[in-house]
């Protein structure tokens, strides 16, 4: 909060700025102090935000209303975005969106470095799949069964 008002805050780039407004206002509804959450969130700077910052200002200015006991006004702002905006401004992240990552390196690998075959020329792993895809090294067999432990 001594950070807000400090000469440093006003050499902050504008979205800067906003986003400062915008943690002020939290640090305020954590110590209870509703209407100087909203003030954190009525300054010029502040309420000339665009595109996913607006919506991102009024959300904390929706939260801050809220706590102020000033739920239609709160109602109203946010009624100025979409959907679609506010989830978005919110950091919702569609399950068609979601990013999966594979590691392809275990922890727990065997330590036999030697076997190449499943190595291209351009140094990628893999294996062509019961389906014809290209897969994972690991992902070829149950853990043990790769490396002939699993084998009858």
């Amino acid at each position: 909060m001594a950070l807000a008002g400090s000469p440093e805050a006003d050499e902050l780039d504008p979205d800067a700025q906003i986003e400062l407004a915008i943690v002020l206002s939290g640090a305020r509804l954590d110590l209870g102090e509703a209407e100087a959450a909203i003030a954190a969130l009525s300054g010029p700077v502040v309420l000339a935000a665009k595109d996913m910052l607006a919506a991102r200002v009024a959300q904390a200015r929706a939260v801050a209303l809220e706590a102020a006991g000033r739920s239609v006004e709160a109602a109203a702002l946010l009624g100025g975005f979409t959907a679609n905006e506010l989830a978005d401004a919110a950091g919702d992240v569609e399950v068609d969106d979601e990013i999966v990552v594979y590691d392809l390196e275990s922890d727990g690998e065997s330590g036999d470095d030697d076997d190449d075959s499943s190595v291209r020329a351009d140094g990628v792993v893999g294996f062509v799949g019961a389906r014809g895809g290209a897969m994972p090294s690991e992902a070829a067999a149950p853990a043990g069964v790769a490396d002939g432990e699993g084998e009858a």
